[in-house]
C-alpha cells in the first residue's frame, strides 16, 4: 500500500548523502535554535527586569523540570526510532499504529505526571537545598511549568515524529510563529505587566502548548499517514510495548543524568546566590552553545534508522562520519568564539561584575569540552539509530555519575565554584571512552552485518512474492 507522500517521507535513504543528510539537518537545527529562544528570552529578560534572584529561581527548577519529563522523552524517543525504521522498511500501516499509539501514550502519562508535579514542587526544591530568598518564586514557576507539561510533551513527541518521516521543515515554520509569541509574552507580562518569574512561566508554557496545537492541526490537515485520531485510531498495546522497550533506556538515560543535575545543582546552590546565577547564566549559553553539536545527532538518529531499516548500512556509516567532521569544525570556531567575544555574551544578562567573571569562566571550560561532547553525541545519534538505546544509556549515566558528580563534589571543596566547573570535561572523556570502545567492538560489526543481511532476504523474498503473483 502506499500512501501519498511517500516519497517525501523516504528520501533519506535515496540520493546524495551528505546532500540528503545536510537539507535535513539544516531546519532541525533552525528549529533547536528558536526552542533555545524561549529559555533565552526567559533569561534575558528576567535577568535585566527582576534581577539575579529571579534568574536563580529559574536554574533551581530546570533540573527538576528535566527529571519529571524524563519518562515522556523516552516514548518520544522511541517512537522516532520505530517510526523512522518502519518508513525504511515501506511498513505504511505499522508506522501509522505507532504514532497513533505512542502519541497517545505520551499525553496520558505527561496528564498524570503534571498532577504529580504541580503538588511536589515545593518539597522537591527544599530537597535541592534552594535559598528561602528564591524558593517562593522558584515554587511559582515550577508549578505553571507542570500545569502546561501536556503541551510541553505533546510538542516535543509529536515534532519528533515529523521529523521521523523526513520532514523537518514543518516542525521548523510552526516553531517560529510560537517562538515570536513566547518573547512577545515575555515582553509582556515580565516587562510590562510585572508580574515576574511568574509572567516568564505563563509565557513559556504558551508559547510551548501553541507549538503542539498548532502540530495537530497540520497533521489532521494533512492527509496520509500522519493523521492522528487519539479515541478512533490505531491504539496497539504492542506496539506501546514496543516503544518502552526501545525507549525505557532513553527515560532512564535522561531520569539518572537529571537526578544528577539535582545533585549537581544542590552543590551549586550551597555555594550562594552569585554562584548560582552564574551557573544559570553558563547554562543557558551552553544550551545555545551546543544545539549544532545535539541538532547533528537528532539528525544522524532519524537518518541511520531510516537507512538501517532500508538496509542501507554503508549509506548509515558515510552519514556518521561526515557528522563527525561537521562537529568538531563547529566546535573550534566555538571555542574561538566564546574565548574572544564571552564576556560581551554574559552582559546580555546582567552587569554585576562578580557573575560575569565566573560565568566567563565556566563557558572557557564548556568551549574546551565542546570537542568531546561532540565525539560522544555524534556516536550515541549513531548507535540510537541502530535501535540499541541501553549502550548510550549506560555511556550518559556512567559519564555523569561515576565521572561528572564524583569529580564535581571532590573539587568543590577545593576549589569552590570553579571546582564544579572542571569537573564537566571528566563526565564526557567517561562517556567517551563507553562509545568508543563499542563502536569498534565485533558485536557492534556483527549487528550490522547481520542488518544488512536481513535486508538482503526482505528483498528477496518480496520479489518472489512480485514473481509468482
Amino acid at each position: 500500500m502506499k500512501w501519498k507522500g511517500e516519497e517525501k517521507m523516504t528520501d533519506l535513504v535515496e540520493g546524495n548523502t551528505k546532500s540528503r543528510l545536510f537539507r535535513f539537518m539544516l531546519p532541525l537545527l533552525a528549529g533547536n535554535f528558536l526552542q533555545q529562544c524561549y529559555s533565552f528570552a526567559d533569561g534575558v529578560i528576567v535577568g535585566q527586569v527582576v534581577g539575579k534572584n529571579g534568574l536563580a529561581a529559574i536554574g533551581a527548577s530546570n533540573s527538576i523540570q528535566f527529571l519529571m519529563v524524563a519518562v515522556l522523552m523516552g516514548l518520544g524517543a522511541g517512537s522516532e526510532i520505530l517510526i523512522s525504521m518502519r518508513i525504511g522498511q515501506r511498513e505504511w500501516k505499522l508506522a501509522k499504529r505507532t504514532l497513533d499509539t505512542l502519541l497517545t501514550s505520551v499525553l496520558v502519562v505527561s496528564l498524570v505526571l503534571s498532577v504529580i508535579g504541580i503538588f511536589v514542587s515545593r518539597h522537591l526544591l527544599i530537597w535541592i537545598d534552594t535559598p528561602e530568598t528564591v524558593l517562593t518564586e522558584a515554587v511559582r514557576y515550577l508549578r505553571i511549568y507542570f500545569v502546561g507539561l501536556i503541551g510541553v510533551a505533546g510538542y516535543s513527541t509529536l515534532s519528533g515524529m515529523i521529523r521521523s518521516t523526513g520532514n523537518s521543515k514543518v516542525p521548523l515554520l510552526l516553531l517560529v510563529v510560537t517562538s515570536v509569541v513566547n518573547i512577545v509574552l515575555d515582553l509582556l507580562f515580565v516587562a510590562k505587566i510585572q508580574m515576574g518569574v511568574m509572567g516568564a512561566g505563563i509565557a513559556t508554557v504558551i508559547a510551548q502548548t501553541l507549538s503542539f496545537l498548532l502540530c495537530l492541526i497540520y497533521i489532521n490537515i494533512k492527509k496520509g499517514m500522519l493523521k492522528y485520531h487519539p479515541f478512533c485510531g490505531d491504539f496497539d498495546f504492542k506496539v506501546v510495548k514496543e516503544g518502552i522497550k526501545c525507549g525505557i533506556p532513553y527515560s532512564v538515560e535522561q531520569g539518572m543524568v537529571s537526578i544528577g543535575m539535582i545533585f549537581l545543582q544542590a552543590a551549586v546552590n550551597s555555594l550562594g546566590v552569585n554562584e548560582m546565577t552564574a551557573y544559570t547564566i553558563g547554562s543557558k549559553i551552553d544550551s545555545f552553545a551546543s544545539i549544532p553539536i545535539t541538532g547533528m545527532g537528532q539528525a544522524l538518529c532519524i537518518f541511520t534508522s531510516q537507512n538501517l531499516g532500508a538496509g542501507e548500512i554503508q549509506r548509515a556509516k558515510k552519514g556518521k562520519k561526515l557528522c563527525l567532521n561537521w562537529a568538531w569544525i563547529f566546535s573550534a570556531g566555538l571555542l574561538l568564539v566564546l574565548w574572544s567575544a564571552g564576556r560581551m555574551i554574559i552582559h546580555i544578562f546582567t552587569d554585576d561584575r562578580d557573575i560575569v567573571n565566573m560565568t566567563y569562566e565556566y563557558i572557557r571550560i564548556l568551549s574546551i569540552a565542546y570537542f568531546l561532547a561532540s565525539y560522544f553525541v555524534i556516536l550515541n545519534g549513531y548507535i540510537r539509530g541502530t535501535g540499541n538505546t541501553v549502550l548510550p544509556m549506560f555511556s550518559s549515566v556512567f559519564g555523569y555519575w561515576a565521572a561528572r558528580l564524583p569529580a564535581a563534589y571532590v573539587l568543590k571543596e577545593i576549589a569552590g565554584y570553579m571546582g564544579i566547573c572542571l569537573a564537566i570535561p571528566a563526565g564526557w572523556i567517561g562517556s567517551c571512552i563507553i562509545v568508543r570502545f563499542y563502536i569498534h567492538s565485533k558485536k557492534f560489526t556483527v549487528f550490522m552485518k547481520r542488518q544488512e543481511e536481513a535486508e538482503y532476504e526482505r528483498t528477496d523474498r518480496k520479489n518472489q512474492a512480485i514473481y509468482r503473483s
